[in-house]
């Protein structure tokens, strides 16, 4: 009779889910990924170095930057 260890192999892996059904990873992190990929799709404030005499000013331009974006990217026209 041969003496096994109770420690796991290091190729195993052990899953804790409460989750029932077959389960599949790799579909679940593409998706995942497609919802990343569309959420990253444009910025809402543009690339580049700005400059404000305050905090006050650029917290105004940054709102209505990001507005006037999000209007342009999901208007229906």
């Amino acid at each position: 009779m041969q003496n096994r260890s109770k420690s796991p192999s290091p190729f195993t892996m052990k899953v804790i889910t409460k989750r029932h059904g077959r389960q599949d990873p790799i579909a679940e992190g593409a998706g995942m990924l497609r919802l990343v990929r569309q959420l990253r799709g444009e910025a809402l404030i543009p690339k580049g170095v700005y400059r404000f005499k305050s905090m006050k000013e650029a917290d105004q331009w940054m709102i209505q930057t990001m507005a006037v974006t999000h209007v342009r990217l999901f208007s229906k026209m």
